[in-house]
């Protein structure tokens, strides 16, 4: 357990499946994982996406093939959308915790 802003957090390993097909893919987006771009707002941050000039860099340092970089770029925005969507929620449900 770790204790952050005073209150005790679940810090367990949670477990998940990655398809075969998506392996490489999400290979690259955890290599990617410090590699957002994020904006101040007057409730915390709001995430704006992957810096893709570190993705192209990343994709051209680790992936050869042209054809198949364009196949890992299409599935990094997809995995890239979902995160979005869990990283920004979750930054509104702190924000409205902290109000009370």
């Amino acid at each position: 357990m770790i204790f952050v802003g005073g209150e005790e957090e679940d810090t367990a390993p949670q477990h998940f499946y990655v398809h075969p097909d998506g392996w490489e893919a999400f290979d690259i987006f955890e290599t990617l994982r410090n590699q957002w771009r994020v904006l101040p707002a007057m409730t915390g941050v709001v995430f704006q996406g992957l810096d893709y000039s570190a993705v192209s860099a990343t994709l051209a340092t680790y992936i050869k093939k042209r054809k198949k970089r364009i196949r890992i770029f299409d599935q990094l925005r997809l995995l890239e959308a979902g995160a979005l969507s869990v990283l920004n929620e979750q930054n509104v449900s702190d924000n409205a915790a902290d109000s009370r």
